[in-house]
């Protein structure tokens, strides 16, 4: 009887729709109790970019002062900021909306392809996967938006021409690499799947080769772009971090798998993502399915040889800047392969109402850890290069910032590096956004807004305003240059200094620091 319920079409269609329900509330309720709730030093320069772009400023071809990670999140975010949405709602949301479109986008094509255990496997496996990975795929840093270009990947394998699918396939291909490498994790089975399957497979790699060509053309001349302005890089993705170090490297990022791919698998096993990558080649071999085999094979393969770029060991065990987001393609490559596995007839009839069992659970689980996760995540990010805030408290504090200013009648706001781990960057770019009025901000260590360091040798005001340094500094500062006046603030070290005769930048070198 039972077995004849599960079996009915309408059984399915529920499942499928509470699932999606569950994924979506998931995520709602991981946006309202943390990304509408913080941010971070990194978030508020993607937060200038959408700013510049609201205003039709169209900078750079990547993310202010690097030659990598064209700026999507920003420019989708515009339609949303233009509608009178603030900052830290519609970054958080484009955000998650790019990071679960290809899991929604490849779960449609398989259900309408009448793969229902497979739809389910990629609608379900966000849900499954840990909250850091949904805190991961909710800051805005320019980690998923490569990710999202493969929920295109369906949409061309249905077309019906062999030559323009291909072509198709490898435009997309070249999109999402041009966005960010960590889609080669995916990418590379996934071609390859499309060639072994072709019934001529070396005029579907010749066209889909020519389909990768506009893109890594364009990312040529993007990083051309930076090659004829270097004033303009202040991290490049170019340099001996590229270098190929495999008899060093890989050994080291054997030894530690659990961190490189943390939090890329289901619960209860979240650092598992290799052996359930290993574990399905076995079976997909017992099934006879050699070319999906071989593929994902070449995906482990791609991620072993990885491990050989020291970028790659770029990164640290918290989740704000963690070894896994270089590898942010593997959940997506899980489900391809997991789903790819075929099931009986009469076990199949139980796969959506297990999914649908382990999802709640995982859910309730969910719900109730992640107000845990979030506080240690916050606690442990010492080491990191980047710093998350309460966003209340960082809006207090640039207005506490704006005010002052005014209250001086500062020209401009120079940031130090100081006592206050990333907040002076924080304050140099995201105070402009969420305040308006603040005069011009420079972060000295350099400013990655090229514009805002240019000039400064000419540039006269009569009134800075300096946040940061330390004890040491300003005690030097102050008996070499007595025009300095300490400001009592309980939350910050800040300085004006009045005059009319050195320039800005003869001030900041007096800091012995450099823009």
């Amino acid at each position: 009887m039972m077995e004849r319920i599960l079996a009915h079409p309408r059984w399915s269609l529920t499942a499928w729709w509470f699932l999606l329900a569950l994924v979506i509330t998931d995520r709602i309720l991981l946006l309202s109790g943390f990304g509408f709730t913080h941010t971070g030093s990194d978030d508020v320069l993607f937060w200038n970019i959408a700013n510049d772009m609201l205003h039709g400023q169209f900078r750079e071809p990547y993310v202010y002062g690097q030659n990598y990670n064209p700026p999507f999140e920003p420019l989708f975010a515009v339609p949303m900021l233009a509608i009178g949405l603030p900052f830290h709602i519609a970054m958080p949301v484009i955000t998650s909306v790019l990071a679960l479109f290809p899991f929604l986008s490849f779960a449609w094509w398989h259900r309408r392809n009448g793969r229902l255990p497979a739809a389910l496997v990629f609608l379900t496996l966000p849900l499954l996967l840990p909250v850091e990975w949904g805190m991961l795929t909710t800051i805005t840093r320019g980690f998923v938006p490569g990710i999202a270009w493969l929920g295109l990947l369906p949409f061309a394998h249905s077309i019906q021409r062999t030559t323009t699918r291909a072509i198709a396939i490898g435009l997309i291909a070249g999109l999402a690499i041009f966005t960010n490498p960590n889609t080669l994790v995916f990418l590379v089975p996934f071609l390859l799947h499309q060639v072994f399957d072709a019934e001529r497979w070396w005029r579907t790699a010749a066209w889909t080769a020519v389909g990768l060509v506009p893109f890594l053309l364009m990312q040529r001349f993007a990083m051309h772009f930076y090659v004829a302005r270097p004033w303009r890089l202040v991290h490049r993705f170019d340099d001996w971090r590229m270098d190929f170090a495999w008899k060093a490297l890989i050994p080291e990022g054997l030894g530690q798998l659990d961190r490189h791919f943390a939090w890329l698998a289901p619960l209860p096993f979240p650092d598992a993502a290799p052996y359930l990558l290993i574990a399905v080649v076995v079976l997909l071999i017992a099934q006879r399915s050699h070319r999906r085999a071989l593929a994902v094979c070449a995906g482990i393969l791609f991620c072993t040889m990885s491990l050989a770029f020291p970028k790659v060991h770029d990164g640290t065990d918290n989740v704000f800047f963690p070894f896994s987001r270089m590898f942010l393609g593997v959940p997506l490559l899980l489900a391809w392969s997991w789903g790819a596995l075929r099931i009986p007839a009469r076990p199949a009839t139980f796969v959506p109402a297990i999914l649908m069992t382990i999802g709640s659970f995982i859910f309730v689980h969910k719900m109730r850890s992640t107000p845990g996760t979030i506080e240690w995540e916050m606690a442990s990010m010492d080491r990191t290069p980047v710093t998350e805030y309460r966003y209340a408290d960082l809006k207090h504090r640039i207005d506490h910032l704006a005010d002052l200013a005014s209250e001086q009648k500062a020209g401009m706001v120079i940031a130090l590096d100081g006592t206050g781990g990333h907040d002076h960057i924080t304050f140099s770019y995201g105070g402009p956004v969420l305040r308006p009025d603040l005069p011009p901000t420079l972060y000295v260590g350099p400013d990655r807004r090229w514009w805002a360091r240019s000039g400064l040798d000419t540039t006269r005001i009569g009134c800075l305003l300096l946040v940061g340094g330390d004890d040491g500094l300003w005690h030097l500062l102050s008996a070499e240059h007595p025009g300095f006046e300490r400001i009592v603030d309980q939350n910050e070290m800040i300085h004006v200094w009045r005059g009319e005769g050195p320039s800005v930048g003869e001030v900041i070198r007096w800091t012995g620091k450099r823009w």
